[in-house]
């Protein structure tokens, strides 16, 4: 079975332009990045877990999230720079004394601890605040009636998606949100946020999906 931690990071550079990791202290960034995931096609498609990485909890892990139909979770609320660069790693502050509070966004605890010590360090937030503070932007941005409950392959502009969240989530401006893709299949929708009131911004250094069409994987993998 895939890991969703893998599975998640492998395309990530696939959403960012000229992405550099610096070394930061924990507050210094300009912006938030929220990405929300299409589970589907991470589950379907992603690469495999370093050997090093191969653990039965992990393996566990990975097969409670991939084994359960989801369609957009959480995979994270980045520090991010307008200059392209993004801090990570910051400090070795432990993470929540309960990392389960929060699979109901994130179904994932090898992620959710991935996310706190990658970048929830990089803020200023105590780790509960930090994790409460990335549930509000989730929840904030509306899924459109499209994208829920997909049960079969779709293929869509990119454009379109993105209108559809627009129409979605009127009070996002043009330009704050961006779509992820690989092997011109849907892989994420972000959005920029304001780093002290989540209010969504316009994007820089950033870039959407190139594709012509992409393919949106059905929330069950095996009707690929």
């Amino acid at each position: 079975m895939r890991s969703v931690l893998s599975l998640f990071v492998v395309l990530l550079s696939a959403s960012l332009l000229h992405a550099q990791e610096v070394h930061s202290a924990p507050g210094q960034f300009d912006f938030y990045l929220l990405n929300l995931s299409w589970a589907p096609e991470f589950c379907h498609n992603g690469e495999v877990l370093p050997l090093n990485e191969h653990t039965a909890a992990k393996r566990e892990d990975a097969a409670q999230e991939c084994g359960t139909p989801h369609g957009f979770v959480l995979h994270g609320l980045w520090p991010q720079n307008t200059n392209g660069t993004w801090p990570a790693n910051c400090s070795d502050r432990p993470g929540p004394a309960n990392y389960q509070l929060y699979l109901d966004m994130t179904p994932s605890l090898t992620l959710l601890t991935h996310e706190w010590k990658k970048h929830g360090t990089c803020t200023t937030l105590q780790p509960d605040a930090f994790f409460q503070t990335a549930r509000r932007a989730y929840h904030a941005l509306k899924i459109p009636a499209t994208l829920q409950h997909v049960d079969h392959a779709l293929t869509l502009r990119p454009d379109d998606i993105l209108g559809h969240f627009y129409q979605a989530n009127p009070g996002y401006p043009q330009g704050s949100l961006v779509l992820s893709c690989g092997r011109n299949y849907l892989t994420a929708i972000e959005a920029c946020l304001d780093r002290n009131t989540l209010k969504p911004i316009a994007c820089q250094n950033l870039r959407s999906c190139g594709a012509t069409t992409v393919k949106v994987a059905p929330e069950s993998a095996s009707q690929k």
